[in-house]
């Protein structure tokens, strides 16, 4: 809400230096003045502020020597000064906005989820029948009646749900998922199985060989659903389900998803400091009681009990239930200690050895890997990890990141890890993505639409850059 209010009065992002920023800000916090997003640079410091604010800043800047710029302005004041330059611009909008209202109150997409036995061309050519279609009008369509209707006609339907999501009918419904008998109450000999999820994700490849799929490509399945049924309807002339042929369900399906990993270690660790002092007894025992002979009661405040027993036997092979042996306590205190640099730098890197031997098992095939100054994490990923690893080298205060580009780079022969450009994270996404495509031609499809889309941008800024030359085209980016 805070930030709706911001934008409709309008706020600028300025850049202060000069003689104690801290102060300045101090006397903002005096004077009422909102300032947020404070980023330090170094030799500069960039905040957003108010307008109103930016003209009370004048006094304090003065009387504290810093120095102010505004770096780009936001808000609806500055929208507004803009779109009264561009009355065709405005026009269009609002042509466009009227033309949006207008068609808002028609269907122009219908979504049918939920069906596995009735295809989608069924069901659409049954919609056609009770004149539901694309283009019709929203208030022409009664939900309830199509909804009992739907259950009705349909046998293998148990429940419906019909909804308008903006302009697209969404029909969820739910057909039997348990066998079913015929009328003389037989069904078919032997049982079958189903397969189960046994974890969330979505859906990236199926191919059924044996049962009916439950799921269908691109679907989001939670652990514990069914993915194919292991009940196979046989249906009567009339479309209607005659009885159940139970079958061992097979199918290789690939889930995929996302798993949040991290590592954390505390610099603090209690470590037992042993004081010299150590009393030892001997012990009996028979069965699972013991007693403590030589010792009565214990001296220290925290101690360690260690030894060893011994069982009583009679010649080779007979052991009777009686122990012997004895004991050494030794005390202890609990001393709280800190990890060097180097000591915490072994744990994370065995933390992470344990975590990344483990991903091929869990179906992982790519790894991207950020890391800043020595740069080792895509390293020690692709010494352990047998697929692609992308790594980013990270932006640092002491070289701006050409550290971390030349270290991961350079690798040695046999480790190979591809590298993007300095925080290319964008980049590393789309190699991983594009890696992943070639054998995943839904996540293909994607990768098409986007550098369609990416194309389509270049095409229309320099149609643009054509039309108004380079320098108006610069003074807008500026503006």
């Amino acid at each position: 809400m805070l930030h709706w209010v911001q934008y409709i009065r309008g706020y600028v992002t300025i850049k202060v230096w000069g003689y104690s920023t801290e102060r300045l800000l101090n006397l903002c916090g005096n004077h009422d003045i909102l300032v947020w997003d404070i980023v330090n640079h170094g030799e500069y410091d960039t905040m957003n502020i108010s307008v109103r604010g930016f003209f009370a800043l004048k006094p304090l800047l003065k009387k504290t020597g810093t120095r102010a710029a505004i770096v780009r302005k936001y808000g609806l004041p500055f929208f507004m000064s803009k779109m009264q330059k561009r009355k065709m611009f405005v026009a269009g909008l609002l042509c466009c906005l009227l033309f949006w209202m207008l068609t808002a109150g028609y269907i122009w997409n219908i979504e049918i989820v939920g069906n596995y036995v009735l295809t989608e061309d069924v069901l659409l050519d049954y919609l056609e029948e009770k004149e539901v279609h694309v283009a019709m009008k929203k208030s022409w369509l009664q939900i309830e009646e199509l909804e009992k209707a739907l259950r009705e006609d349909y046998d293998v339907i148990t429940w419906t749900s019909v909804q308008i999501k903006g302009t697209t009918l969404c029909i969820y419904i739910k057909e039997n998922e348990m066998p079913e008998y015929d009328q003389t109450g037989q069904g078919d000999e032997g049982t079958g199985t189903d397969l189960i999820a046994t974890r969330s994700g979505v859906v990236s490849y199926i191919i059924t060989r044996s049962g009916v799929p439950q799921v269908a490509l691109g679907d989001t399945v939670e652990k514990g659903d069914v993915l194919v049924s292991g009940a196979v309807p046989v249906y009567n002339e009339d479309t209607t389900v005659r009885k159940y042929q139970m079958v061992q369900a097979d199918a290789d399906i690939l889930l995929r998803y996302t798993e949040s990993v991290s590592v954390k270690k505390d610099i603090l660790y209690e470590e037992k400091c042993y004081s010299g002092r150590q009393k030892k007894m001997f012990m009996v025992g028979i069965n699972d009681r013991e007693w403590n002979l030589g010792l009565g009661r214990i001296p220290y405040g925290e101690y360690d009990i260690s030894g060893e027993k011994k069982q009583v036997r009679l010649l080779d092979r007979l052991y009777l239930p009686v122990f012997y042996g004895s004991k050494t306590v030794q005390e202890y205190e609990m001393v709280q200690q800190n990890h060097t640099e180097e000591e915490m730098n072994a744990l994370m890197q065995e933390e992470w050895r344990k975590i990344i031997t483990t991903l091929e098992e869990k179906g992982v095939k790519v790894v991207i890997a950020g890391a800043g100054k020595a740069a080792h994490l895509p390293g020690m990923c692709a010494a352990l990890f047998p697929m692609p690893v992308i790594g980013i080298p990270m932006k640092t205060s002491d070289l701006g990141g050409v550290d971390s580009l030349y270290s991961i780079v350079q690798m040695p022969s046999g480790i190979p890890v591809a590298t993007v450009a300095i925080n290319g994270g964008t980049n590393a996404g789309l190699l991983a993505a594009r890696i992943l495509a070639v054998s995943d031609q839904e996540l293909l499809g994607r990768l098409k639409v986007y550098s369609e889309s990416l194309k389509n941008d270049v095409v229309t800024k320099a149609e643009k850059l054509d039309k108004i030359g380079y320098k108006e085209y610069l003074g807008q980016m500026k503006r």
